[in-house]
């Protein structure tokens, strides 16, 4: 799906956030894509974030399926950082091992520094964002891997947020009654711009690792 991009705000906003102006009947809203930065490789280094976008649209388990293929090159990714991590730790400590002559106190301070490297490239994740119609179908793929956290080997964290919409705004030649061309105040509307700017609720989905 095409995702969500910060759209600038409106510099003359006269209603409250959230609030739309009344357009008239003889009027047609066509919203525009959300856009977003093209997607990443599940391939691409651990410091590329993984995101997947999910439309309405999107089948289920096609979503829950390119998840899956982001976690397993993570868990790669990780097995390989500790394997050379550890190598290179050992052979560090070796060195430093034989020129203390076996002191204790920095061959446990080396044991504390190999478990500091270890655990780096812990926490990369992959996002699964969705905006309106879609936050049902990323409520499922949560819910799914929450679910089976055990047997997938995986944590599951949610996080909502909102993003700008921008709307295009176009008008037909037929006429409206006079009512319609009334606000809600009774005051005449003015004139009818041609895009307009709204929120949308986004929810993303965080899966890593266990």
């Amino acid at each position: 799906m095409a995702a969500s991009e910060s759209s600038p705000q409106p510099t003359k906003a006269k209603l409250r956030p959230g609030k739309l102006p009344k357009l008239p009947s003889n009027s047609r809203v066509q919203k525009r894509p959300l856009h977003h930065p093209p997607v990443s490789s599940s391939r691409a280094s651990s410091s590329t974030q993984k995101i997947i976008y999910v439309s309405s649209k999107t089948p289920f388990m096609s979503a829950v399926q390119r998840i899956r293929i982001n976690l397993i090159q993570i868990s790669k990714r990780k097995s390989q950082s500790i394997n050379d991590t550890t190598h290179s730790s050992t052979s560090k400590g070796a060195q430093i091992r034989r020129k203390a002559g076996g002191d204790r106190i920095l061959a446990q301070a080396m044991e504390e520094i190999e478990r500091a490297e270890k655990s780096k490239g812990e926490g990369e994740e992959v996002v699964v964002k969705g905006t309106g119609k879609a936050i049902e179908k990323v409520m499922g793929i949560a819910g799914f891997f929450q679910e089976n956290a055990i047997t997938e080997g995986v944590q599951v964290r949610l996080t909502t947020g909102s993003v700008w919409a921008i709307d295009d705004i176009s008008v037909s030649n037929e006429e409206v009654s006079g009512g319609e061309q009334m606000d809600v105040d009774g005051k005449e509307e003015e004139d009818i711009p041609e895009t307009r700017v709204r929120q949308v609720s986004v929810l993303e989905v965080r899966i890593g690792l266990r």
